[in-house]
């Protein structure tokens, strides 16, 4: 492939690091401010065909709601233009190994888990106060069941292989807090 064409940064494992959507530029262009109002979601992983082509496995992987960010509209033609090239000339150049991509939904299926988990204390903790629940010791027992599944899997958590800090933060920043509490 040639060193002239451009692909994204990867860490180690190959993931795609999102960008910074902060430092990204636009063009400026007498109709941009038309097409910037629009927000995009932006798929870190493309084109969609190679990732189904590839089986279930990376289009699942594809799909994650982590593994895209969304974008304006002028932003995301841009990063489409910078990668088309290469993405030409290998369709598949951002499939991950599949051990990657297991390992990954593994554990992003994990902090989903965790995320579930911390929105059900929330709930059952509102129907406590409000006085809407009956069954106390019930509710409460199943209160205990969910913060004991959140300190199982903040323990896993900080053994993830592939996952970056970023996301784990996202997803157990709450569930610290309401153990702490």
């Amino acid at each position: 492939m040639s060193e002239k064409l451009k692909i994204p940064t990867r860490n180690k494992h190959g993931l795609v690091i999102p960008p910074n959507v902060a430092t990204l530029k636009t063009e400026e262009s007498r109709t941009s401010h038309l097409r910037r109002s629009f927000i995009d979601r932006h798929h870190l992983y493309f084109p969609k065909y190679a990732f189904k082509e590839a089986g279930s496995l990376a289009l699942e992987f594809r799909e994650h709601r982590s593994n895209s960010v969304w974008l304006p509209r002028t932003q995301h033609n841009r990063l489409h233009r910078r990668y088309h090239q290469v993405v030409e000339m290998d369709p598949k150049i951002f499939i991950p190994e599949e051990d990657v991509m297991t390992t990954y939904l593994d554990e992003v299926h994990l902090l989903d888990e965790l995320k579930v988990c911390v929105r059900a204390i929330e709930m059952i903790d509102a129907a406590i106060d409000g006085g809407l629940v009956r069954r106390r010791h019930a509710v409460q027992e199943n209160r205990t069941q969910k913060l004991e599944r959140i300190r199982e899997v903040l323990k896993f958590a900080q053994c993830f292989e592939i996952v970056t800090n970023t996301i784990i933060a996202d997803a157990t920043s709450e569930a610290i807090e309401l153990i702490a509490a």
